[in-house]
């Protein structure tokens, strides 16, 4: 199914009380045709609004880099069908920046020399079948940090100062990579060579490593809003919003053995526990199944010495042949594990958990399913599990440790986020939020060197680790950006999903624990995810405090 695209980004931005067009400071350049066939150099075109145009009809016909050049940034984009078109100096060519590949963009792109973050994320998925199938979750995270630069804007209309100069107004224009890595490059030159940007967000870890050298060699600021696989070898380039999904191996080896402590205690427990993992292909999973494996011990052995009684079984890639979700379900119920381990998001609930549980025909107990922070989210669950309270309670996951600061954060921002967006919810899209956030603060902290590049931007990174707590969000803008404006202030920057405090020399996340969530009943019988389920390990001593309270 390919996925539908709004005909111009003028339609979007209306619709969301914002203006395509900012009325221009210049003169009146003309009153009649007379007035522009005066001009040597706008002669041919005709007097609309005060300025000398091409004739519609001709539009087509003119290059961009034809002798008579641009006027101004409003008469390009017209010229380009209402799609976003610059004239950064007049009498050069007109620069589209919305394209195919870049289709959506927010903000102020069209004030005066604009601060544009660039953004390259999957919107779509190209399938073995050759259909593209939507990524409902990229739209959600355009929307996150779309929120953001609106309550930035709102906080400092003028933008942020950059590179010791004036503020500069802030814009967000958004690439679709397609999981494609030529497509990715070609997203990263598009944003760096022809708009300019020299802050990107990355959507996640393959479309990280495709632009990862043209980071390098144009030094550019990336961070990473979604990034769970180990960061590739070598110079650091992206800071990470996420948690590396590898974290959370230790709690989810304590929780199977906490798992096989239970089952052995039952009044028929199995001579052999047996434990299954379900993963889909990507990095950030493979790397989580790879060091859970390392990890594992029970039935009083390591995961590979227990040999017939572990398996795991890794999905297709659905770039390159058809997910046979049926064939997974009946190979895991043949194996009949007493835990299924799951590395994947919504295709959990979606696609196999009615099935796992339909295809089990053993007299031997369903088994347990642990989840990790891929699939931390409430909604897909809620038909699936629908009033199987059995099934329920056999469903836990690992995530970073509960804190209750990021959950404030998150409780409020979903309040904001379900009033802008008619009442919708996040689901789940935190990370794109926080993405927005680090950057803005990180450039707002490099405003005090001469030059906004990615290693005045990275150092900018340095001073949001501690300091005057900030919590992203509108409330603490005003605080942060004038901390921020003096060379000797820090801040403490918190998000909704991490701390933020970032290893400096890796650029990767510090987690001082890991934690549990599981799904409960609320007093009206409603399904509802509790994210605290009471285990907590101590990443630094390998301790679990807490006992699993969701029985």
């Amino acid at each position: 199914m390919v996925r539908l695209r709004l005909a111009a980004c003028a339609a979007l931005l209306l619709g969301a009380g914002c203006s395509l067009f900012l009325t221009t400071a210049e003169p009146s350049q003309c009153t009649t045709d007379r007035d522009c066939s005066a001009n040597a150099a706008l002669r041919d075109r005709i007097c609309e609004e005060g300025f000398c145009v091409v004739p519609r009809a001709a539009v087509n016909q003119v290059s961009n880099d034809a002798g008579d050049g641009c006027v101004t940034t409003e008469l390009c984009t017209q010229h380009n069908s209402g799609k976003a078109s610059v004239c950064k100096k007049t009498g050069g060519p007109c620069t589209p920046w919305q394209t195919a590949q870049c289709p959506t963009i927010h903000g102020a792109w069209n004030a005066p020399n604009p601060l544009v973050v660039g953004v390259i994320q999957p919107y779509g998925v190209k399938q073995a079948n050759g259909e593209i199938a939507p990524i409902a979750y990229a739209e959600r995270i355009e929307r996150a940090m779309k929120l953001g630069l609106d309550e930035l804007t709102t906080a400092a209309p003028g933008g942020i100062p950059t590179g010791g100069g004036p503020a500069r107004p802030v814009a967000l224009l958004f690439c679709d990579s397609v999981f494609d890595a030529t497509l990715a490059n070609a997203a990263m030159t598009h944003l760096t060579d022809v708009v300019g940007s020299r802050t990107i967000i990355a959507g996640g870890d393959e479309d990280l490593a495709a632009i990862r050298q043209q980071a390098i060699d144009k030094q550019v600021a990336v961070v990473c809003s979604d990034c769970i696989a180990p960061f590739p070898a070598g110079p650091p380039v992206a800071w990470r919003i996420v948690p590396a999904l590898a974290a959370e191996a230790d709690m989810a080896a304590w929780r199977v053995a906490d798992l096989e402590t239970r089952i052995l205690a039952r009044s028929n427990p199995p001579s052999t526990v047996k434990v299954a993992v379900l993963a889909t292909p990507d990095p950030g999973a493979t790397a989580f199944v790879s060091a859970l494996t390392a990890k594992l011990v029970f039935n009083g052995k390591s995961a590979v010495a227990n040999g017939a009684s572990y398996t795991v079984r890794t999905t297709e890639d659905p770039r390159k042949d058809a997910v046979n979700h049926v064939a997974h379900a009946e190979a895991l119920a043949a194996f009949e594990p007493d835990v299924l381990v799951v590395a994947m998001g919504a295709e959990l609930p979606a696609r196999y958990l009615q099935l796992l549980e339909s295809k089990w025909t053993s007299a031997k107990p369903k088994p347990f399913y642990l989840t990790t922070a891929l699939a931390f989210e409430l909604a897909p669950f809620v038909a699936p599990i629908g009033a199987d309270d059995d099934l329920r309670k056999r469903i836990s996951g690992t995530r970073p440790a509960f804190d209750p600061v990021m959950q404030a954060n998150m409780d409020a921002y979903t309040t904001r986020y379900k009033l802008a967006y008619n009442y919708k919810p996040p689901d789940g899209n935190f990370s794109g939020y926080d993405a927005f956030y680090a950057m803005a603060y990180a450039v707002a902290a490099s405003s005090t060197q001469p030059l906004l590049d990615g290693p005045h931007v990275s150092a900018g990174f340095e001073r949001l680790r501690a300091g005057t707590a900030i919590d992203v969000g509108p409330e603490d803008l005003g605080l942060g950006l004038a901390l921020l404006g003096t060379a000797t202030s820090t801040v403490d920057l918190r998000g909704l999903v991490s701390n933020l405090s970032w290893d400096l020399a890796t650029r990767d996340l510090v987690v001082p624990e890991s934690g549990m969530y599981c799904f409960e009943r609320d007093a009206s019988g409603a399904l509802v995810l509790r994210n605290d389920a009471g285990p907590r390990l101590n990443r630094v001593t390998g301790v679990v405090t807490g006992s699993y309270a969701c029985d």
